[in-house]
């Protein structure tokens, strides 16, 4: 059996659920999935298989092209949260210095320092 390692953040289609319906588990219904089965994959405990995916962007009214922000956002591990808070903290100029360290590209990096 394949082991459920990689953790998915799902806050933007959980905020969407709530735009469209008056109700987790009205949307859980709608899904045809009892309250428990949509919390697990919420949860990375299951994931969403591909039927589901397009349930659930019809439901919703989710393009496309938008897909990959609601289903396949990976959650940072606590030790990539840690790192973020760590980056968070530095001077921009030491932000740009641990950017070039790690090759990232300059228009990242700008990014990343603004």
């Amino acid at each position: 059996m394949l082991q459920k390692t990689m953790k998915y953040d799902y806050a933007l289609l959980l905020q969407r659920i709530n735009e469209y319906y008056d109700s987790f588990s009205q949307f859980a219904r709608e899904m045809g999935m009892i309250d428990q089965e949509l919390k697990l994959r919420i949860k990375s405990k299951v994931y969403f298989n591909q039927d589901e995916i397009v349930h659930a962007c019809i439901l919703l009214n989710i393009p496309d092209s938008e897909i990959n922000l609601y289903f396949f956002k990976i959650e940072p591990t606590v030790n990539e949260k840690k790192l973020i808070y760590l980056f968070e903290e530095l001077s921009r100029e030491r932000k740009l210095e641990v950017c070039m360290l790690l090759g990232v590209t300059v228009e990242t990096a700008r990014e990343l320092c603004s």
